[in-house]
């Protein structure tokens, strides 16, 4: 299971991605969850293109924390498995 869980697909390895294992002791309704802290920190949510979810949502859902992550659309590039930044604004209500 730990192989297949660390294991990444070679063509998004220019993901600047850190994976961390912890153990989930909060729980909130049906879902279990980790606090951040100094050891683990919150840095950037992409939000897909096709995502209901607004900036004043996700503002709101980050709480404290907005003013510390980076938050922006992203799409699937055309011709590679990447994802960029939406350019379009009118997609990012």
């Amino acid at each position: 299971m730990a192989r297949l869980l660390n294991t990444k697909f070679s063509h998004w390895s220019y993901e600047d991605e850190y994976r961390a294992w912890t153990d989930l002791n909060e729980k909130d309704g049906e879902l279990y969850f980790t606090i951040f802290s100094e050891k683990l920190a919150l840095r950037q949510v992409l939000v897909g293109a096709r995502s209901p979810v607004t900036l004043m949502q996700l503002s709101k859902a980050l709480g404290d924390l907005a003013k510390e992550v980076e938050v922006f659309k992203v799409r699937s590039a055309f011709r590679t498995f990447r994802m960029i930044r939406c350019k379009d604004k009118r997609l990012w209500k």
